[in-house]
């Protein structure tokens, strides 16, 4: 934020081609699909490197943030699926009144 700030850029947190700029593109068994959704974050963040690089913020830094705020995305997807996925199973267990145990080390249903 700080950088963008610094060169007179931070409206561009509120530009809407930053969430396409930013999303995740996650392999996919639909190759043409991974593609698609590639080349549209390619061209949102070339888009947003036109509008907000200047004399005090080159394009590569506007990439830079880009890049900065996809990594932060990705690091909360990574921590907070998991735990979704095991509320969802511990929910699904009390709704079927299932005992939770364990076996072997793992969490299994009995």
């Amino acid at each position: 934020r700080e950088m963008l700030e610094s060169g007179n850029a931070e409206k561009m947190l509120e530009d809407p081609l930053v969430l396409v700029a930013t999303q995740e593109v996650l392999a996919s068994e639909n190759k043409a699909e991974v593609k698609e959704m590639a080349a549209r974050k390619a061209e949102a963040e070339k888009l947003l490197c036109e509008r907000y690089s200047s004399a005090s913020l080159s394009p590569d830094d506007v990439r830079l943030c880009l890049a900065s705020i996809t990594d932060n995305n990705s690091f909360l997807r990574s921590n907070r699926d998991p735990v979704e996925r095991m509320i969802f199973y511990l929910k699904f267990a009390k709704t079927n009144k299932h005992n939770l145990g364990q076996s072997n080390g793992s969490l299994t249903f009995a």
